[in-house]
């Protein structure tokens, strides 16, 4: 069961995915990538419940350089970059309890976090970094999960659904 989302995570070039499941299942598969080479981090989306609290949480979980100006544009720079980081096979960033990811914050707020967070990883998978176009570097997968232990009215995917024109959310099943 555990192998089949390890095995989508290994074989696809970066997703934003929803994951339907304890907290400790989706642990289990972190540490289990970053033992064949995964850079993984966990984001606490009880920590992120306003703008403000989700650009420091992301800035302490992904350590964010000390110039991180603590803004949209400097959250996104930081998210294209992480050069500061060894080379890695990919990134996971599993955001635990998303029912509460920026649940005290606008729809705006909302929209620009994961449409930064869908533009991240469609950079980090074509290789391409905005914050320097003329570094190179490998085409590098960026998951990002968000983790939900059950679903609620106040759901991740049901608040994205009201504010983005697609999903962007692929689900992982444990079967």
């Amino acid at each position: 069961m555990k192998s089949e989302i390890e095995l989508a995570l290994r074989s696809n070039p970066g997703h934003m995915w929803h994951f339907e499941g304890a907290e400790e299942s989706a642990m289990s598969i972190v540490k289990s990538l970053e033992g064949e080479g995964f850079l993984a981090r966990v984001v606490r989306g009880s920590e992120c419940r306003t703008k403000s609290a989700l650009l420091r949480e992301f800035s302490n979980a992904l350590e964010f350089p000390d110039y991180f100006g603590g803004n949209w544009d400097a959250w996104w720079e930081c998210m294209t970059d992480l050069d500061w980081f060894p080379p890695t096979r990919g990134f996971v960033v599993v955001i635990t309890e998303s029912g509460e990811f920026l649940s005290g914050s606008t729809i705006r707020d909302l929209k620009i976090a994961i449409e930064g967070l869908v533009s991240a990883i469609d950079l980090w998978g074509r290789g391409a970094s905005e914050a320097d176009p003329y570094r190179e570097q490998p085409p590098t997968p960026l998951h990002v999960i968000f983790q939900e232990s059950t679903p609620a009215s106040d759901s991740i995917m049901r608040r994205c659904r009201e504010v983005l024109p697609i999903n962007p959310f692929r689900e992982l099943e444990i079967r």
